[in-house]
């Protein structure tokens, strides 16, 4: 709910710019977001053990962190051009 309110304080402008990054990212990174999930359906088949198989998660979760730096790297110059603030990776444990 909470990213829906930040949504609706868009101005029409804003929102239709982060809808199209958004969606020129999505297109763009597609073969890249594919590539981790093969890579971990890969390394999940040859899992022999509960400890290949935590190597191949963790493997998995870096991954994805450096696609969401990525993301980020790409995302945060638009937002600013937009005057919205740069978003930020809060890990939760």
């Amino acid at each position: 709910m909470l990213l829906w309110r930040r949504q609706e304080q868009l101005s029409d402008e804003q929102r239709q710019a982060l809808f199209q990054a958004q969606k020129r990212w999505k297109q763009t990174s597609y073969s890249s977001r594919a590539a981790v999930m093969q890579q971990e359906k890969r390394c999940v088949d040859r899992a022999s053990s509960t400890l290949a198989l935590k190597r191949c998660l963790k493997q998995t979760r870096q991954s994805r962190s450096a696609l969401r730096e990525q993301y980020y790297a790409y995302i945060n110059p638009i937002r600013q051009q937009l005057g919205l603030p740069a978003l930020e990776w809060v890990e939760r444990r």
